[in-house]
């Protein structure tokens, strides 16, 4: 397993990973239909259009070099008072419960840490429950509530990242 910067090479695998991620996590949340039509060749195309090599994005890599987890950062953070924010961190389907994400969620940390920036703000659907008990796990504090796309949602932060993984 490793963790390094993604790169426009990584749209693929990325996008296998959110979507596998997406299916996994929100089946139930959000309606079938507009999971069931998010296909990878698109979602990867669009990946490689928006793709910005100032934003921090970071991959977990297995043995066989495929994507098993990813975040980006969302820049300029949405929330007031956070200095960074990750837009995205997802874990494949089957590939959770092994220490990816949270060592993710580290490495982003560190990111941050190491550009000056102490405060951490993430976005997810209040009915997240494997997300929002990660958050949690890894010292989140519920911050706000929200909407996306018409679906309630909620804010975790972490005033101090440096804390992150350290629990």
């Amino acid at each position: 397993m490793q963790i390094r910067r993604a790169t426009i090479e990584d749209a693929e695998g990325v996008a296998e990973t959110v979507i596998s991620a997406w299916r996994s996590a929100y089946r139930g949340v959000l309606p079938d239909e507009f999971i069931d039509r998010r296909e990878v060749e698109p979602t990867a195309r669009r990946i490689r259009e928006s793709w910005n090599p100032a934003r921090l994005a970071l991959v977990v890599v297995d043995e066989d070099g495929r994507v098993v987890a990813q975040a980006t950062e969302h820049r300029p953070p949405q929330r007031p008072g956070f200095q960074a924010e990750i837009g995205a961190l997802y874990v494949r389907a089957g590939c959770g419960r092994q220490g990816h994400g949270s060592r993710l969620l580290r490495a982003m940390a560190e990111e941050f840490l190491a550009d000056g920036r102490r405060s951490l703000c993430i976005h997810t659907l209040r009915e997240n429950r494997i997300g929002r008990a990660f958050y949690e796990r890894a010292g989140g504090v519920l911050i706000g509530e929200d909407e996306w796309s018409g679906y309630p949602a909620v804010w975790y932060g972490w005033e101090d990242v440096s804390v992150i993984g350290m629990r």
